[in-house]
């Protein structure tokens, strides 16, 4: 603040030793004011970028840690079937099948976290779980949690986890029909297993 006053005095001190071109300092000035106003709204938009990226990531440190304290809660529910039944898992099966289908949804959370916050590469996520269909007890399973995972209150990314597991599933099921086709084809004619 003190360098302006400090500045203008200058200039006066300097115009009564030799002339100064005022209108030639006047265009200086004016073109340093845009050069200002150029690298105010840079600085502006900078910090429009930087918080907009601190609120994002402030959401996913609170959604980690959600899913964080929801893991603990299911893990220490998994001993105790009346527990699971507060998970929404049936009471009326096996405590063996209980804990199979909370660890499969553990699972397909991690899955869809991970590729909700772009962890999880989506090509990956369709290899593994392609290959995760081919169990009937993952089919079944999925097919029981399934709408947890198909709301509207997700993310876009979180959605389409749910479209891209049903894309999944639907092609494993694909292949296993194709397969189960080929073994039940009558091979022709002297042409038996070797």
């Amino acid at each position: 603040m003190a360098l302006i006053p400090a500045s203008i005095l200058l200039l006066v001190l300097a115009d009564r030793f030799s002339p100064v071109d005022w209108g030639r300092l006047s265009d200086v000035g004016q073109a340093l004011g845009i050069a200002s106003a150029l690298l105010s709204g840079g600085a502006l938009i900078a910090l429009v970028i930087s918080l907009r990226l601190q609120s994002q990531q402030t959401k996913v440190m609170q959604f980690q840690s959600m899913r964080a304290m929801r893991q603990e809660l299911l893990n220490s529910a998994m001993g105790n079937e009346r527990h699971l039944a507060i998970w929404g898992f049936a009471p009326w099966t096996s405590p063996e099948e209980i804990e199979m289908r909370a660890y499969f949804a553990s699972v397909f959370s991690y899955y869809q976290t991970s590729f909700g916050l772009g962890a999880f590469p989506e090509q990956e996520l369709r290899i593994v779980l392609r290959r995760a269909f081919e169990s009937e007890d993952v089919r079944n399973a999925w097919g029981d949690i399934r709408e947890a995972y198909a709301v509207t209150g997700w993310r876009a990314g979180f959605r389409r986890f749910a479209a891209i597991a049903d894309e999944c599933r639907d092609q494993a099921l694909a292949a296993l029909a194709e397969n189960d086709e080929d073994d039940a084809a009558p091979q022709p004619a002297g042409e038996g297993p070797r």
